[in-house]
């Protein structure tokens, strides 16, 4: 029996309004999305629930969280990153600013592929 895929989202990225926008357009197509506006947060909520992705600014993190993650994790996560950062262990990047009309397409394709 195959696993139904999660779409619950986790976004954590320090500036509001990409939280604001990235949750309104996501739940609009059907996600149930949490927010992280800083890393301490983002960890809580990784060891409290399962997101089917996680977008990521690499600004808040920084790159020693994202090759520190387990293999299974960086399946799930979708770096967002403002230039550079092309060898990161995650699924994709997308760069911003955010193309917000491109941005479920994503989340829906990096959950499909797993």
């Amino acid at each position: 029996m195959n696993a139904v895929p999660s779409k619950r989202v986790l976004v954590a990225d320090g500036d509001e309004i990409v939280l604001v926008l990235t949750r309104h357009v996501l739940t609009r197509e059907g996600y149930a999305v949490d927010v992280a506006s800083d890393a301490s947060m983002l960890d809580d909520l990784l060891r409290l629930n399962t997101y089917g992705s996680i977008l990521v600014d690499v600004n808040l993190v920084g790159n020693e969280w994202l090759q520190a993650l387990p293999p299974a994790t960086g399946s799930r996560v979708i770096a967002i990153v403002s230039n550079g950062h092309d060898s990161l262990p995650v699924k994709t990047t997308i760069r911003k600013p955010l193309e917000l009309d491109a941005l479920a397409r994503i989340v829906a394709a990096s959950i499909e592929d797993r």
